[in-house]
């Protein structure tokens, strides 16, 4: 990434958002509000009139920080992160196996 070779499980941050290197390919794993604090995928966070937000919708990982509360600015009040269909279970629970989260079909 960025003309930069990583090592197996070498992680690293750029543009608000956590990678790591795992089988040769650069995976998103999260974000960060700053150096020091990791922000997980699907977590938010307000604090001193500042939303922070990291979510996946239809497999891309969003990052987002705004101001809020105050005149002109957006609530601080958050509403959920919609799922897109993307991200909806296809297969229904009951049809689910319990302790995997995978189907294979053989022929």
């Amino acid at each position: 990434m960025n003309g930069k070779k990583y090592e197996e499980g070498e992680r690293f941050k750029q543009n608000h958002l956590n990678y790591e290197c795992e089988n040769g390919l650069v995976n998103i794993i999260g974000c960060y509000i700053n150096e020091q604090r990791d922000l997980p995928i699907g977590e938010d966070v307000v604090e001193k009139a500042m939303v922070y937000r990291c979510y996946k919708r239809s497999g891309v990982v969003y990052y987002e920080e705004y101001a809020c509360g105050s005149p002109g600015n957006r609530s601080c009040e958050l509403k959920p992160i919609p799922a897109s269909i993307d991200d909806r279970e296809i297969l229904p629970e009951e049809l689910k196996r319990p302790g995997f989260k995978s189907l294979s079909i053989a022929q």
